[in-house]
């Protein structure tokens, strides 16, 4: 299927999501009304029944939940929880791979196995990757190459500075570009609205002035991603999405998705990535096996630990990350009396793909809650009941030490 033409399984609703997106703060009440969706679960009228996930020849390679060390009760709690028992239409699908198998597969709210959906800001860290194999490839010259030395064609810019002269495509990866772009304020000059009100997005961006030293700190922004992208285009000389079609998207066997383009053709390496669940968490179990895909070395492993190492402490929306890759997150949740990292990519919605290396685990979850306050607080409380079902080769939960007895 080509990137630009939408599929007829895309629903009205998501198309227009991925044109008019809104990116608004969290509040703290989304806290309490998770909990509260959460321990209504145990009465909900629909309970999950599992069924295994189906060989569809898409590389997933499928197995049991006792295969994999899942217990299966446990599952079945988390699915009707999230799933069933939340009061809303806009959970989606929720799938769990454990040691390589997919093991979990459920779509609800009209969603199925060929659906595609608007992944939001997830789509990131998709371009991360594609950034990853440019380098890779020897097209970029890593990641301290300067941004304007790979654009020399579109110089001068506006509002030049050595700030902007110092900008790396390490700085666009982590956030930490300086570029006047912040994404939790509309009236910063590189807003997304302003970004998408543009005649050429490239040139708006490269024009931005700079509000700090490239480094300096973390500032979440998709200007940073969606230039990322546009070095890709510029040195391959292709599309970013006819790029990740021969690069990323082939050797995952991805044939079914749609990727938003600019008024200029320009792929937004910030988001409007159209995935199925299945072809979503692939990313995930990518990464988990150091850029391994049945065999093939699709990105390298250099490159996947790099990406996966934060470089920044971040407290922002939804407050439930606690650091910052190279277009991935880091969060530290405490589960069965002991802390685990999880890296994940994160989108508006409840749009989260998710990976606990020391569980071998990918959770990926489609949400369309866009610009509501408590998807990822659900999504989270997903990811929290996975790692409680996992069990060791002798079928006991992984603990740090047995929880005393509350009375």
């Amino acid at each position: 299927m080509k990137p630009d033409e939408l599929p007829a399984t895309t629903s009205i609703r998501s198309a227009l999501a991925c044109v008019t997106p809104r990116a608004r703060r969290r509040s703290a009440h989304a806290i309490a009304l998770v909990a509260g969706l959460m321990l209504a679960a145990a009465t909900s009228a629909q309970q999950y029944t599992h069924l295994e996930p189906q060989d569809r020849g898409d590389g997933w390679a499928v197995g049991t939940l006792p295969e994999v060390g899942l217990d299966p009760d446990q599952i079945k709690d988390v699915v009707t929880q999230v799933g069933y028992a939340h009061g809303t239409n806009d959970f989606r699908s929720i799938l769990v791979a454990r040691h390589g198998k997919l093991v979990v597969e459920q779509y609800l709210n009209s969603y199925a196995v060929e659906t595609i959906h608007d992944v939001r800001s997830a789509g990131k860290t998709f371009t991360g990757a594609l950034v990853g194999i440019a380098i890779d490839r020897g097209l970029i010259d890593g990641v301290e190459a300067r941004v304007l030395s790979i654009v020399a064609d579109r110089l001068p810019v506006a509002n030049p500075s050595p700030l902007k002269d110092a900008m790396t495509v390490g700085h666009l990866l982590d956030m930490s570009s300086g570029l006047a772009a912040d994404a939790y304020d509309i009236g910063s000059a590189g807003h997304e609205v302003h970004l998408k009100n543009a005649d050429d997005f490239l040139r708006f961006v490269l024009d931005l002035p700079m509000a700090f030293a490239p480094g300096e700190r973390y500032q979440y922004n998709s200007a940073s991603a969606y230039l990322a992208g546009a070095l890709v285009e510029q040195v391959s000389g292709a599309s970013l999405a006819d790029f990740a079609d021969r690069y990323l998207f082939g050797p995952l066997g991805i044939d079914q998705y749609f990727w938003t383009r600019g008024p200029r053709g320009t792929t937004f390496g910030m988001g409007g990535l159209y995935l199925t669940a299945r072809d979503f968490a692939k990313l995930g179990q990518l990464y988990l096996a150091d850029g391994v895909w049945n065999q093939e070395q699709v990105i390298s492993q250099r490159w996947v630990r790099d990406s996966l190492q934060a470089r920044f402490p971040v407290d922002g929306p939804p407050h439930l990350q606690t650091g910052y890759g190279r277009f991935w997150l880091v969060a530290e949740r405490r589960v069965n009396g002991r802390d685990w990292t999880v890296f994940f990519a994160s989108g508006n919605g409840g749009n989260v793909m998710a990976i606990v290396p020391e569980l071998s685990l990918v959770v990926a979850i489609q949400q369309s809650a866009y610009g509501r306050g408590y998807p990822h607080f659900r999504a989270f409380a997903a990811i929290d009941g996975v790692i409680k079902a996992c069990r060791t080769a002798q079928g006991t939960p992984i603990v740090d030490r047995v929880e005393p007895p509350s009375f």
